[in-house]
């Protein structure tokens, strides 16, 4: 069943009325062809009047508009919402597109609440920062010091040592701990009736008979239980015994609540779940559940385009202006770090992905570089990403599992379209 999008938008900015213009359906067939066109037909409109870091970046959004609209139809995404950003000068652009709930015909509005999957660890790695800030850890202390009940087996050819594991490695990927450790399954991750807030306390259990694929500091190893592991090194210098608990509390002092964000958490309550967007499958079937994510450093984090733009002016202000609302301005020049190659570095397809501190750097097809994390899960595709020398920022989330490709490669062509508007060229 095909849904017609719910609405067009009419923005106002600084004046100007820019109408957004929807354009016809094109077989599925066509769709990496329309992302090339839209893109190519923005370089042949010229150079812009407005020079080098001009103060608006109206017509990013229009585009924005007319490739979604495409896009979901093409690709049989039910629901998808966009966040653009310009921290430099305030610009604040939100829309959601399709449908939340397509039963009911429910549409998505900037406020409806989508799962970001793995784009968590970054917020998990600002919030692990702001205690290096206060000086409860040390990036290059064993985190033994911190945690000592804690122990992992060596790899059974290249060895390791648990002993020599620091916090540092765990954010940039070099722990050499595994994915997940045996014995963590899907119907662990996910439950039904409510969060289980003992999986994060049973995780140390777990590692204490689980073989590390590498030996530390020697390659990178994209690792959920070693986001997991600094959320309970985090909960456990915070002064708690129950991490889920304390991880909570933690994030929700330190990132939400004094932004004023009521939809953005790492656990699900009744009003984010009333807001929240049903995961699909495809444009013919849904999943029959919204799943509690245990794991909740790794990939639980909820949020909407509005809140999520409010994140993204915090994080870009901080390190073009040293704002300080989350992190002071060394500090995120620090997690954008990429010097450390070539052990903090893979490949992603035909991309090269350079690892900072909880941040991925990569570089797009038109040679753009960019910071950000990027997240999939059950029915949920989310991307944020930014251009700390333009302030420009990104996000999109999508509600079907068919959507994965559409939020990263959406993601980058709009940030590109920004950032070559802004800056005239």
């Amino acid at each position: 069943m095909e849904q017609a999008l719910h609405h067009t938008k009419i923005i106002t900015y600084k004046g100007v009325l820019t109408k957004m213009k929807k354009i016809k359906k094109k077989p599925l067939l066509f769709v990496f062809v329309l992302v090339a066109t839209v893109v190519l037909t923005a370089c042949d409109s010229g150079p812009q009047e407005r020079g080098l870091l001009a103060d608006t970046i109206g017509l990013a959004t229009e585009r924005a508009e007319a490739l979604t609209e495409s896009l979901t139809a093409f690709t049989g995404v039910q629901g998808l919402t966009i966040a653009i950003v310009d921290a430099e000068t305030g610009f604040t652009w939100t829309q959601g597109f399709g449908y939340a709930d397509t039963t009911n015909n429910i549409p998505v509005t900037e406020d409806t609440v989508f799962m970001i999957a793995s784009v968590s660890k970054l917020f998990t790695a600002i919030a692990a920062m702001q205690l290096v800030e206060q000086g409860l850890i040390d990036l290059d202390e064993p985190i033994v010091t911190y945690l000592p009940n804690f122990s992992i087996l060596p790899h059974f050819t290249d060895g390791g040592d648990y002993r020599n594991i620091t916090t540092r490695m765990l954010l940039n990927y070099t722990s050499g701990l595994p994915m997940e450790p045996p014995g963590v399954h899907w119907p662990d991750l996910f439950t039904h009736d409510g969060h289980d807030d003992e999986f994060l306390n049973s995780l140390l259990m777990l590692l204490h008979n689980t073989n590390m694929i590498a030996q530390e500091g020697t390659r990178t190893s994209y690792s959920n239980a070693g986001m997991e592991l600094l959320g309970i090194l985090m909960a456990s210098m915070a002064g708690y015994d129950n991490y889920f608990e304390g991880f909570v509390n933690l994030t929700n002092g330190s990132l939400f609540e004094p932004l004023g964000l009521t939809l953005t958490s790492y656990v699900l309550n009744d009003e984010i779940i009333e807001n929240m967007s049903l995961a699909y499958i495809n444009h013919l079937s849904q999943h029959s559940f919204i799943g509690y994510y245990n794991a909740l450093p790794s990939g639980s984090m909820v949020s909407n385009a509005n809140e999520m733009a409010i994140l993204m002016h915090a994080i870009l202000r901080d390190i073009m202006f040293d704002d300080g609302q989350l992190l002071q301005q060394e500090t995120f020049n620090q997690m954008l770090d990429i010097s450390d190659a070539p052990r903090s570095r893979y490949a992603m397809g035909h991309l090269r992905v350079h690892w900072g501190l909880g941040i991925k750097e990569r570089v797009s097809a038109s040679g753009i570089s960019h910071f950000g994390h990027g997240g999939m899960g059950e029915g949920h595709h989310a991307e944020m990403i930014f251009h700390p020398e333009t302030g420009i920022g990104v996000f999109v989330s999508v509600n079907s599992d068919v959507g994965r490709i559409v939020s990263t490669m959406l993601s980058e062509e709009l940030l590109v379209s920004a950032v070559n508007e802004k800056m005239g060229n």
